[in-house]
Parts: C-alpha cells; sequence; structure tokens
C-alpha cells in the first residue's frame, strides 16, 4: 500500500483502526521514506499530532515495530509538539547520526520543551561516551553542547535542567563545578538538577548534600534525593530514609521504597518486607523493590 493511500484511509478511520493502519509504518523502505516525506506536510497538524503519538504508543508496547526512519523524519516537522513526540520516539535509537540534528534542535529550535527534549535525548549518547563507546567521536560535540545549554543563563531553566541532568555521567571537572553552580542556585529546576546529577556521578562525596535535602520542605526535592541515592546505593544513608516510608507525599513514599531496593543490606530488606507483609497501596512496589534488593546482593543466588 502507498503511504498517500494508507494517510487517506487514517484521515477517515477511527482510532482503533487507526492503531492497526500505522504499524504499516513500520521499517519503511528508502523508496517509502521518500513519499512519507511528500504526503506528511498535507496532513492537518492536529492530525499529525495524534500520530506521532500513537507512534510512540505503538513502538512501546510492540519492540517489534521499527518507526526510527518516521520518527528521524518528523525532528524536523514544523510544529513542535511533533518535534518532541519525534525526540521521545527514538529513545530507544543507538543510531549515532542524529547526535548532530540533536544538538542543533538544542541549540537552535524556538520551542524550550524541544530543546529540554533534545538534551534529554543527548544524555543516553553521553552516558554512552562515559562508558567507552566505540562510536564516540560526537562525544566532544555532545559535551560541548550540553556543557553550553547549561552555562547559558539567558537559557530556560527547564533546558538547563535537562542539560545538566544528560551530562552528569562524565567525569569531567566542568560537570562537577556545574553540579556546585546549581545547588546554590535561586533557580529550583535547576537545584532538582544538581540532586538528580549527583546519583548519576557515582561518586559518594555528594552523600551529605544528598541527607541535606531529605529534610527539605519541597516534596520533590526528597524525591530526586532519594532517587540519586538509590543510585549511588548509599548504604550509610538507610536510616536516613527509613523515615521517608511514612512521608505525606505519595511519590516521596514510591521513592524511598524503591531508594531501599537499589541500596540493599539487612536493614532494608527488613523494612521491605514488612512493608510486603501487610495489604496497601505501595505494597506491589515494596514487593518489587524487596526482590531487587534481594537479587543485588546475591546476584548468582
Amino acid at each position: 500500500m502507498s503511504i498517500a493511500r494508507l494517510f487517506a484511509e487514517i484521515l477517515a478511520q477511527p482510532r482503533p483502526s487507526v492503531l492497526t493502519r500505522l504499524q504499516a509504518l513500520s521499517d519503511l523502505s528508502a523508496e517509502q521514506q521518500a513519499e512519507f516525506a511528500q504526503v506528511w506536510p498535507t496532513l492537518p497538524t492536529e492530525r499529525r499530532r495524534q500520530i506521532v503519538s500513537w507512534l510512540g504508543e505503538l513502538a512501546e508496547d510492540n519492540i517489534q515495530l521499527n518507526f526510527e526512519a518516521v520518527f528521524a523524519a518528523l525532528l524536523d516537522d514544523p510544529d513542535p509538539e511533533v518535534r518532541r513526540g519525534a525526540i521521545d520516539g527514538l529513545w530507544e535509537s543507538n543510531d549515532w547520526s542524529l547526535v548532530p540534528r540533536f544538538v542543533r534542535l538544542l541549540q537552535e529550535d524556538r520551542d524550550a520543551t524541544v530543546r529540554a527534549a533534545a538534551a534529554t535525548a543527548l544524555g543516553k549518547y553521553a552516558l554512552a561516551v562515559e562508558l567507552g563507546a566505540r562510536s564516540s567521536r560526537y562525544g566532544p560535540e555532545v559535551d560541548e553542547a550540553l556543557l553550553a545549554a547549561f552555562n547559558d543563563p539567558a537559557e530556560a531553566p527547564i533546558v538547563r535542567r535537562r542539560a545538566l541532568e544528560a551530562i552528569s555521567p562524565r567525569s569531567l571537572s566542568a560537570v562537577t563545578e556545574a553540579i556546585i553552580e546549581a545547588r546554590a542556585s535561586d533557580l529550583p529546576d535547576l537545584r532538582l538538577a544538581a540532586i538528580y546529577a549527583m546519583g548519576r556521578t557515582c561518586d559518594e562525596r555528594w552523600l551529605d548534600d544528598l541527607l541535606e535535602a531529605l529534610t527539605q520542605s519541597d516534596p520533590a526535592m526528597r524525591y530526586e534525593a532519594l532517587g540519586a541515592l538509590g543510585e549511588l546505593e548509599a548504604a550509610a544513608a538507610v536510616p536516613e530514609i527509613l523515615p521517608l516510608l511514612e512521608d505525606e507525599d505519595s511519590e516521596v513514599r514510591l521513592a524511598a521504597i524503591s531508594a531501599l531496593g537499589k541500596i540493599g543490606g539487612e536493614e532494608a530488606k527488613a523494612a521491605l518486607r514488612r512493608l510486603a507483609g501487610r495489604p496497601s497501596p505501595v505494597q506491589e512496589a515494596a514487593l518489587d523493590a524487596l526482590a531487587e534488593a534481594e537479587f543485588n546482593d546475591f546476584p548468582l543466588g
């Protein structure tokens, strides 16, 4: 079926039928990609938004479907919501040739939410470079773009936040300096980014900062600190985490459970067993965290 006919049918059908039809956009040939590029701009903006959202759902539900060619083409769509959806749709892609396009979106896109999404997308490449990926010739470009976005005081706070979060795994002195700067910032987004980034550094030098963040009145700060302590597997933090199992904020309670599961150890597992042993809204989360803790403590058991 031609792409033009496919879209003609999609425009006339309800959502369930559309989802089935859209599977035909998986693994497009070069010829089909060229036709797609011609037909796509003729669709109404609202319909384009719907389709990119539905493609994201399909890709998440069925790993056999591959819409990378479509999402890559949509990075140039005139609508920011479509561009943002395309970036999100490429979250599993390992295609390093996308790096320059994400960098361009981060540096030049007029929409802050698109720039923020592009920064987040670059994060997986920053991590891959840190882990020694062979295809890391784009490493300097990624580092420079993310650090420049963070260091730009005129940039939107959400973009600066996502840029710091993305670059945080890199073992660079500039990243350490950025975390320190963000932690002292008056901007809530940057303070939250600093706490998140501390966990991604795999460096326990930040332990005191994270423990202090657990005492903050802002639940978002407590939430991020718990996530960071879990990433660091900071066993020394368990006594400070336990009271947050009763936190007034439900998301913080779940984050405390997750952190204990990542950290493990007898004290953490005992607390998780208590939660897992009685019916409650967090029982399932406690069971999952307990299983993770048991596995981490005895990975070959």
